[in-house]
């Protein structure tokens, strides 16, 4: 159920969505005790498909140019998830890696006269609240946030030339945070510093 509002004043977008979502046949452990092992190795617990996930949330996002040439992209989401049925006892658990509270926040401006003309220059945040590893709820992942940020220039605004250079930076401050936990010895940390450098040519 979601709902849309364009103001009439200025260029901008902004939405509200409700939503009830269900996930049936999710993998759970084999309650046979004659399938305990498999696998090509036989050290793997054996699963059926005999779960059920439900997710309900709600998500408010937002698109603004108040002056040409500037845009501001958010958003936040809150979800609540839940095991609805479970042969193993974890009914009423949270899903894993369902955080609870998502956000984000993007800037991006556009030089579009002077020396810079062509310049565009971008930056925002990401927010990932936390999250169960597995389905026991016994590893939590905390919350985390990353900044990123990205330069464009676009070398048709100065000359007859077709290219596009950019620069894309995520995780810009090289954060170091856990991305999941799936048990005592299994815990993986999140990519660090990414920077990617392109070149697009259009004709």
């Amino acid at each position: 159920l979601g709902v849309k509002y364009q103001p009439s004043g200025f260029d901008g977008l902004v939405t509200l969505a409700a939503y009830d979502l269900r996930q049936q046949n999710i993998l759970t452990a084999d309650p046979d005790p004659a399938h305990n092992t498999c696998g090509t190795a036989g050290t793997s617990q054996c699963q059926v498909q005999d779960g059920e996930g439900r997710v309900r949330g709600i998500e408010l996002e937002g698109r603004v140019t108040p002056v040409a040439g500037f845009s501001v992209i958010g958003a936040v989401a809150r979800m609540q998830s839940k095991i609805t049925r479970s042969n193993n006892g974890y009914q009423g658990n949270r899903l894993d890696m369902v955080p609870d509270w998502t956000a984000s926040l993007w800037g991006d401006y556009t030089f579009r006269s002077g020396l810079l003309r062509g310049l565009s220059v971008a930056a925002g945040v990401r927010y990932n609240g936390d999250s169960y590893g597995e389905s026991a709820n016994q590893f939590r992942i905390p919350s985390y946030t990353l900044w990123d940020a990205a330069l464009r220039y676009d070398l048709s605004r100065v000359s007859a030339s077709r290219v596009l250079l950019s620069l894309n930076a995520s995780n810009l401050t090289d954060k170091t945070y856990v991305s999941t936990c799936t048990g005592v010895s299994a815990c993986y940390y999140g990519s660090g510093r990414l920077l990617s450098a392109t070149a697009r040519w259009n004709w």
